[in-house]
């Protein structure tokens, strides 16, 4: 059975949107870059080419006021070698 999601908090929406703001601000932004937070829980989705563009985005989110937690689920691609990496969190959770 489905765990329910519950909507987002209205801090929620301000911490979803500081973190867009921040990113949007760098030149470190993931690819297809997505946020999703939940009661402080902050969730980030995307694909990265680069392994400090996922400690950036990570450091980013987990300094916003706020946040009580960073999940990442940031996939890694290697342009040379065509390599695809899903993130740690969601290999666990495919078991």
């Amino acid at each position: 059975m489905a765990k329910e999601i519950p909507n987002p908090t209205a801090d929620d929406e301000r911490i979803h949107d500081s973190i867009i703001r921040q990113i949007d601000g760098t030149d470190r932004r993931p690819t297809g870059f997505q946020v999703a937070v939940r009661k402080g829980v902050v969730h980030l989705h995307g694909l990265i080419l680069d392994e400090n563009v996922r400690k950036a985005a990570v450091v980013l989110a987990e300094n916003t006021a706020g946040v009580k937690e960073v999940r990442h689920h940031l996939s890694s691609f290697d342009n040379y070698s065509s390599y695809y990496v899903e993130s740690r969190a969601d290999i666990k959770a495919a078991g």
